[in-house]
């Protein structure tokens, strides 16, 4: 039951901000590769999942053998931080990856339940197959 409420979460995001008009590509110039989809975490979400946060980004689902997954991220986490710089939105999160370059190694923190953990995320080239993030309002 807790699985179909985080996949109706992310899904009422996704469509929420795919229906937002795209000022601001979101698409990393270096191709980098992470491996989830993601959502930025709002009241409304915490409450549905009994996060103890409200703020952050939400791991909704981990893509097979990507980056993320390898470095240990699970389903439900929340990033708090990416090398040490705050994550609050999803443009949080993007911004700091556009600058980042296949083979980069981040540093992740992410709240998991009650606890903290740091995990180490060498990212990846985009593969070509893979089609680029969605265009966002900034916020």
């Amino acid at each position: 039951m807790r699985h179909a409420t985080l996949l109706l979460c992310v899904l009422f995001t996704s469509a929420v901000a795919l229906a937002q008009p795209a000022t601001q590509p979101t698409t990393q110039p270096s191709g980098v590769f992470f491996g989830a989809r993601l959502a930025t975490v709002n009241d409304q979400i915490a409450d549905q999942l009994g996060l103890n946060v409200d703020s952050g980004v939400l791991i909704g689902e981990l893509l097979p053998d990507s980056p993320a997954a390898k470095a240990g991220i699970e389903e439900r986490d929340v990033i708090q931080k990416i090398d040490g710089q705050t994550v609050k939105a999803l443009p949080d999160f993007q911004k700091i990856l556009r600058t980042a370059k296949p083979g980069q190694e981040i540093t992740v923190t992410v709240l998991r339940g009650e606890a903290t953990k740091e995990l180490k995320v060498t990212l990846a080239a985009r593969p070509a197959n893979m089609p680029a993030a969605p265009a966002t309002r900034p916020g």
